[in-house]
C-alpha cells in the first residue's frame, strides 16, 4: 500500500487519512473491467520503475499487429484509469518502436474499433493510422474497407480528413515521427521521445523481416 501511494496519486487519494473511498476500510481494491495481464505490466513499473518488453512472435500475417495493438489498448485504458501520464506516453512509445522494422498495416476495422472507447492519445494515434492508410491505399478492396470503416464514425472521419488536411495529403508513417504527436503530457513537461529525435528512420514499404521466426519486442523501457 505504501508503494502503491507514494507512486500513483489515485492510490494516495483512495487510501488517505478520512477517505471515504469503501477501499480504504476494505483494502481491497477491485478493477473488474482490467486484465491481470495489464496489472503485471504496470506492477513491473511500481516496482522496477519502466516498463517490461513484451515479446512478440511475428507471424506472415496480421495476427500479431492485431495483438499489438489490442496489448496497448488494454494497459494504455488501465494507466489512463489511474491518470498515470507518464507510463501512457512510453506505452505508446514502445509500441511505435516495436512496430518499427516491420510491415505496417493496421487493421482499418480493429483501429476504428479502439478509437471508438479509447482515451485521447490512442485516438489520435488511430486517426493517424487510417489517415496514413488513406494516403497509401492500393487496392480496390482496401478502398472499401477504409470507406465503410469511416463512414460508420463521423468524428473518426473528421479526425482523419483533419490529419490529411493538416499534412497536404502527404501523411507521415506514425512509426517516424518526432517528438509527442501522440503523448498527453502537458506543455511543460519533458517529451520522452525527445531522446529518439536522432535516429534514422526506414521509410514505408514492405519488410524482408516478416518471418515467423523474427521476433520483435513490445520495448516499453
Amino acid at each position: 500500500k505504501k508503494v502503491l501511494c507514494t507512486k500513483v496519486p489515485y492510490f494516495a487519494a483512495m487510501f488517505r487519512s478520512g477517505s471515504t473511498f469503501p477501499e480504504s476500510q476494505s483494502s481491497v481494491i477491485d478493477f473488474p473491467e482490467d486484465k491481470p495481464e495489464d496489472f503485471k505490466i504496470f506492477l513491473s513499473w511500481l516496482y522496477q520503475e519502466k516498463l517490461p518488453s513484451i515479446e512478440l512472435s511475428l507471424a506472415k500475417d496480421s495476427d500479431w499487429l492485431s495483438a499489438a495493438w489490442k496489448t496497448l489498448w488494454s494497459f494504455y485504458t488501465l494507466a489512463d484509469k489511474l491518470n498515470l501520464v507518464e507510463i501512457m506516453d512510453e506505452s505508446i512509445d514502445g509500441f511505435l518502436k516495436c512496430a518499427g522494422d516491420v510491415e505496417w498495416r493496421p487493421e482499418p476495422a480493429l483501429l476504428a474499433e479502439i478509437y471508438a472507447s479509447a482515451p485521447a492519445g490512442l485516438k489520435k494515434i488511430c486517426a493517424h493510422s487510417l489517415a496514413f492508410e488513406v494516403t497509401y491505399v492500393s487496392s480496390d478492396v482496401e478502398v472499401k474497407d477504409l470507406a465503410g470503416v469511416l463512414h460508420g464514425d463521423v468524428e473518426l472521419l473528421f479526425d482523419v480528413l483533419n490529419i490529411m488536411n493538416s499534412a497536404s495529403g502527404d501523411v507521415r508513417d506514425p512509426r517516424w515521427i518526432h517528438g509527442c504527436d501522440f503523448h498527453v503530457h502537458g506543455e511543460k513537461s519533458q517529451c520522452s521521445r525527445n531522446e529518439h529525435n536522432g535516429r534514422t528512420r526506414r521509410r514505408y514499404g514492405s519488410s524482408s523481416s516478416l518471418a515467423t521466426s523474427t521476433r520483435a519486442y513490445f520495448d516499453m523501457s
